[in-house]
C-alpha cells in the first residue's frame, strides 16, 4: 500500500474514499502484457518485457521503500539503477532480430557499438522521462498508449503485433486510472515508479524491434521534454538561483521549498 492519498470516491456509487491505494500498477501491467504475449506466442513482445525487466525491478524496489519508510532510493542510487537498466535493455535488444527499415538506424549503420550506444541513450531518456511524468492520473500510460498505437499501425508483421499487445496492457490499466461516472471515480491503483519506468522502457523496446527507433524521439517527445525540463530546473536553475540570492548561508546548503 502506498502512503499517498487522493481525494475522491474510488468506487462509483459508494461512499468509500481513496486513502491508501495499492502500488500495483507496474506489476499489473507486467502480468497483463506477459499473459497476452505468451498467449499470442509473440517473441518480440516477450523480448521487450525481458529488456524492460531491470527498470521494473528498480522501480518496484523504490516503490516498496517509499511504502515502508516514506522515502525511496536516493538520487545517486536511482541514477545508477537507471544506467544499469538502460545498459541491460540495450544489450538485450541488440541481440534480438529487429525489423530493419528506413526509420531504423540499423539499416544505415552496421556497427554494434554505435547501435548499442544509440539504444542506450534512447531507452535511458525515455524511461526517465516517463518516470518524471508519473503523478497525474493516466498521463504516463496515456502517452505510452499513443506511441504504441502509432507503432502498431505502422509496424509490420510480428513487430507491429508486439506494440499492439503492449498497448493492450496499458489500455487495461487506464480503465482503472481514469475518472468515470457521475461520482467522478478517481484512481483505483497507483502506477508507481515500477509502472512508469516499465512503460517507458516498453515503448522504447517496441520501437526498436519494430524498426522505428529513429522516429522514437518524436513519439516520446513529451517525455523527453519533461525529463529535460526537470533536469535543467533541478540541477541548473535552482542551484544558480540559490547561489545568486545567497540562500542557505555561506556553504549554500539546500533548503527545501526555497
Amino acid at each position: 500500500m502506498s502512503g499517498e492519498s487522493k481525494v475522491g470516491h474510488y468506487r462509483s456509487g459508494t461512499g468509500r474514499r481513496s486513502r491508501r491505494l495499492p502500488l500495483v500498477g507496474g506489476p499489473a501491467i507486467l502480468l497483463g502484457v506477459a499473459a497476452a504475449a505468451i498467449a499470442a506466442g509473440s517473441e518480440p513482445a516477450l523480448a521487450c518485457l525481458a529488456a524492460a525487466a531491470a527498470f521494473f525491478i528498480s522501480g518496484l524496489l523504490d516503490d516498496l521503500l517509499k511504502a515502508r519508510r516514506g522515502r525511496g532510493l536516493g538520487e545517486r542510487a536511482s541514477l545508477l539503477a537507471a544506467v544499469f537498466s538502460a545498459a541491460w535493455a540495450s544489450g538485450w535488444l541488440l541481440a534480438v532480430e529487429s525489423t530493419t527499415g528506413a526509420f531504423a538506424l540499423a539499416n544505415w549503420i552496421d556497427n554494434p557499438v554505435l547501435l548499442a550506444g544509440w539504444y542506450f541513450l534512447l531507452i535511458l531518456a525515455i524511461a526517465l522521462g516517463a518516470g518524471f511524468s508519473d503523478g497525474i492520473d493516466g498521463l504516463a500510460a496515456g502517452l505510452g498508449l499513443i506511441g504504441l498505437g502509432a507503432l502498431w499501425i505502422g509496424g509490420a508483421g510480428r513487430a507491429g503485433e508486439a506494440a499492439g499487445l503492449i498497448g493492450a496492457g496499458l489500455a487495461g490499466f487506464l480503465d482503472l486510472n481514469l475518472p468515470s461516472g457521475r461520482a467522478r471515480r478517481l484512481a483505483l491503483i497507483y502506477l508507481g515508479d515500477s509502472g512508469a519506468l516499465l512503460i517507458g522502457a516498453l515503448l522504447a523496446g517496441a520501437a526498436i524491434v519494430s524498426g522505428y527507433d529513429l522516429l522514437l524521439p518524436l513519439l516520446a517527445a513529451v517525455w523527453i521534454l519533461e525529463g529535460a525540463s526537470s533536469l535543467v530546473q533541478a540541477k541548473l536553475l535552482v542551484p544558480l538561483y540559490r547561489r545568486s540570492r545567497r540562500l542557505g548561508g555561506p556553504d549554500h546548503r539546500t533548503r527545501p521549498y526555497q
